[in-house]
């Protein structure tokens, strides 16, 4: 019986997952949407620089430290005067995302 309700739960928030993603994209497909993205885009490279500037200081380079060094810059932008709070997810989001990346460039360099 108490599978049961757990698998219910689950089907239950995998249902409220893909609501919101569908009503995020549609609100990224908008013209407000896409000019949010854009400029998230841009502050996630400014704020990428900053990101990289603190990994040199890193012996070891994992996700979680990388993770890590993202939450603390987007803490300390989030403290600054020009900041949107409603973006700083998408920003998490955004920079979160070129971990590859920056995993791939750092190796190269070493």
């Amino acid at each position: 019986m108490q599978r049961r309700s757990v698998i219910k739960s689950a089907g239950a928030g995998m249902a409220a997952g893909v609501v919101v993603g569908l009503v995020a994209g549609l609100f990224l497909r908008s013209k407000k949407g896409q000019a949010l993205q854009k400029d998230a885009e841009k502050r996630a490279h400014l704020l990428q620089k900053q990101v990289m500037k603190k990994l040199e200081s890193v012996d070891v380079l994992t996700q979680k430290t990388y993770d890590e060094v993202v939450d603390e810059v987007l803490v300390s932008y989030a403290k600054s005067k020009d900041v949107v709070k409603s973006e700083l997810p998408m920003l998490r989001t955004e920079l979160r995302k070129r971990w590859k990346l920056v995993k791939e460039y750092v190796d190269k360099r070493l």
